[in-house]
């Protein structure tokens, strides 16, 4: 159906934008948390807040049956920091997101 194909398409794209994002930007990410700069603080001072937009989707998604429902944004969370341990190799970066979004997707 179009509700769940949707919330599953925004869901996935915007897991994977974060991914890429977290690739492009990695040194400086590095670079602010390993000085002890707070970039989730940061965000949300900036009025960006991307973990409670993955909230909402991920649950819209889960709600459309389109992201196994024992997931929270936590998981999400953690594989999005798996998936970026290979940011340095793209073959290896596209592989692991692949991997990631078929595990979020309910079994068969």
């Amino acid at each position: 159906s179009f509700p769940t194909r949707r919330s599953s398409d925004l869901f996935f794209s915007f897991f994977s934008r974060l991914i890429g994002e977290g690739a492009a930007n990695l040194g400086l990410a590095e670079a602010l948390t390993g000085a002890g700069y707070d970039l989730d603080a940061a965000a949300r001072r900036d009025g960006v807040d991307p973990m409670t937009a993955l909230a909402r989707l991920l649950g819209r998604a889960q709600r459309a049956g389109a992201v196994r429902p024992d997931v929270d944004v936590a998981d999400v969370k953690a594989l999005i920091g798996g998936c970026l341990t290979r940011a340095g190799d793209p073959a290896a970066l596209d592989r692991m997101v692949a991997v990631a979004r078929q595990g979020l997707q309910p079994p068969a």
